[in-house]
């Protein structure tokens, strides 16, 4: 499950339990913020494409920390004429844990399968001529050398290389 927020103009998939950065908010640590610019929905079965929005779609954060990104330098140069000027800025985020994906109020049910019952699913499936092809080791191809000529494992060649060679 799964939903396509745009919060403060960057679209960014989402799903419970993510933790995402957004622009600077005025929250506290431990605050609910809600995003309900929802442009897609996928519960696992289906996905629902809003136009332009998911009519009664939201998510629901909770603000985890305030962070700063790393430093980006600015450097101002002019060749010859002993002009440089440096300067610094870091970009102030606000670090949000997903708590849920709501529509009309309600959290949205995930219906998607989960890994431990596919993976369980899948070796019973499993026809015994499908395992022997999975284990069955790759076979030498005897056309690659000719008869008499031994390679050592140094001298590999392409039948295209021993084609050009002029002892062939």
């Amino acid at each position: 499950m799964y939903a396509i927020v745009n919060a403060d103009g960057h679209q960014r998939r989402v799903a419970r339990g993510d933790v995402i950065w957004l622009e600077n908010r005025d929250a506290q640590v431990g605050d609910k913020v809600i995003l309900d610019d929802v442009l897609a929905l996928n519960d696992g079965e289906k996905t629902v494409i809003g136009k332009p929005k998911v009519a009664g779609a939201a998510v629901e954060t909770q603000v985890v920390r305030h962070v700063r990104d790393r430093k980006v330098r600015i450097l101002k140069f002019k060749r010859r004429k002993g002009y440089v000027r440096k300067k610094g800025h870091r970009q102030d985020y606000t670090e949000a844990r997903v708590l849920d994906v709501l529509l009309d109020g309600q959290p949205v049910e995930d219906k998607s399968p989960k890994p431990a019952e596919t993976a369980a699913a899948t070796p019973a499936e499993a026809t015994p001529a499908e395992a022997k092809t999975e284990t069955a080791e790759p076979e030498a191809s005897a056309e690659a050398q000719t008869p008499g000529e031994a390679q050592t494992p140094g001298e590999a060649q392409t039948p295209g290389e021993a084609a050009s060679h002029p002892s062939a």
